[in-house]
């Protein structure tokens, strides 16, 4: 009787024992699934490609303005028209006055070298299609003898200046209104947008001669197109332009 006692504890302990360690397995089992996160899936194989656009301009005019037969106090107007062509987004055009077109001797400084500009003998005025523009009656910068001089007003893109023209040589002359290099004609403009700037130039009132001189250059000058928002001068912008940008041919 007490071997079959101890024989019956022995099973009921074996029992115990194996349902314990199932329960154990599964326990381990259960843990091992939710730790690996197990789950169903299926991939595919891309790539990036990328490539560049273009910020273009195409001028529809000749960029050869004429101003023939001056006379003092007559200004003429010539008009220059161009298609903005970017790959996408918009773009802004600008005029621009490279250093080397002879700007110093169109708008420099009465003591630069070569003559030191058109100062209050000439008239210059440009107005593009944003609504503002440039104009000047004194195209000098200030004399570096000067203390106080009186200087016209221009913002980042050109738009400003003064149109008031000397009376005579004594009085003291109207602002000193440089031409900037770069004037903006046209901005944000979309692809295929065609647009127009008019150009202005004549002597004023003090010229007294020569006259009947011939046509001759007087200032080269690019028309560039720029990112809409980036000026010309940018140093990040690149380009063929003569601060950078794309020019137009």
């Amino acid at each position: 009787m007490g071997k079959g006692r101890f024989s019956a504890k022995g099973r009921v302990v074996r029992v115990t024992a194996f349902c314990g360690v199932l329960a154990g397995s599964a326990a381990l089992v259960g843990a091992a699934a939710s730790g690996t996160g197990a789950y169903f899936s299926d991939s595919h194989t891309g790539t990036i490609q990328v490539s560049t656009g273009h910020i273009r301009v195409a001028p529809t005019s000749s960029l050869s303005l004429n101003y023939s037969g001056l006379l003092p106090g007559d200004y003429q107007t010539n008009t220059i028209t161009y298609q903005a062509q970017p790959s996408s987004g918009t773009e802004d055009i600008w005029m621009v006055f490279p250093s080397s077109g002879g700007y110093q001797k169109f708008t420099g400084a009465p003591t630069d070298t070569g003559g030191g500009g058109l100062g209050r003998y000439g008239f210059f005025q440009v107005k593009g299609v944003h609504g503002l523009g440039f104009v000047s009656g004194n195209l000098a910068y200030p004399r570096s003898t000067d203390k106080t001089p009186a200087v016209c007003a221009t913002n980042a893109n050109g738009d400003g200046g003064s149109a008031t023209t000397a009376a005579n040589k004594t009085n003291p002359p109207p602002p000193y209104c440089p031409v900037p290099q770069a004037i903006l004609l046209g901005s944000n403009l979309p692809g295929g947008y065609n647009g127009s700037a008019t150009v202005t130039f004549g002597y004023t009132g003090l010229l007294t001669g020569p006259q009947d001189a011939p046509s001759t250059p007087l200032v080269g000058f690019q028309i560039v197109a720029t990112q809409h928002g980036i000026a010309p001068g940018d140093p990040n912008n690149s380009g063929p332009g003569p601060f950078g940008g794309q020019q137009g041919s």
